[in-house]
């Protein structure tokens, strides 16, 4: 049987050469694939707020803006649980964007003060 973390980890790999390629749609399967597999790891590897942001981006150049708020938001409160702040307001910045493409500019503005 197959070491989940390293099948999370190919997952990861490719989603990154993915988005590296601009091949969107891809990447972000890709890192679905990756974010479904959090639970068969330890609690050290499935606290992993990178995968999210990484797949709110993806998802932001799809234009599926709405998705990309809510990965944005997983991130940043998980950065915030491991103690990186700037990571944490960087992502809450990311849902900030994110939440103006998909419409909501009342939580945009919100995020953004």
């Amino acid at each position: 049987k197959p070491d989940p973390a390293g099948v999370q980890r190919a997952f990861l790999q490719r989603a990154r050469l993915n988005a590296e390629l601009a091949r969107w749609a891809a990447a972000e399967a890709d890192f679905s694939s990756a974010i479904a597999r959090l639970d068969e790891l330890d609690a050290i590897e499935a606290t992993n707020p990178f995968v999210y942001a990484e797949r709110s981006a993806a998802r932001s150049r799809l234009g599926r803006y709405a998705e990309a708020a809510d990965d944005a938001l997983t991130a940043s409160i998980d950065f915030k649980t491991i103690g990186d702040k700037l990571r944490s307001l960087l992502a809450s910045s990311d849902v900030a964007i994110a939440s103006y493409g998909a419409g909501d500019i009342d939580e945009a503005i919100s995020r953004m003060r």
